[in-house]
């Protein structure tokens, strides 16, 4: 099975790339999150980054 490398690591850079920039254009919403009115079952505001970083 032949793997194709340069191909591989660009499209690996690209999600990573668009990753990083979107969490930077959205850092400042958790404090829109905050000011919600949340179920009381509701995850804590240090969780997301988290749970974002595993399921991406």
């Amino acid at each position: 099975m032949y793997i194709k490398w340069k191909e591989l690591l660009f499209s690996i850079a690209v999600s990573v790339g668009i990753g990083a920039l979107a969490s930077q254009l959205t850092k400042e919403s958790i404090s829109i999150y905050n000011s919600f009115t949340k179920p009381l079952l509701s995850p804590p505001v240090w969780l997301f980054s988290i749970v974002w970083t595993i399921l991406y």
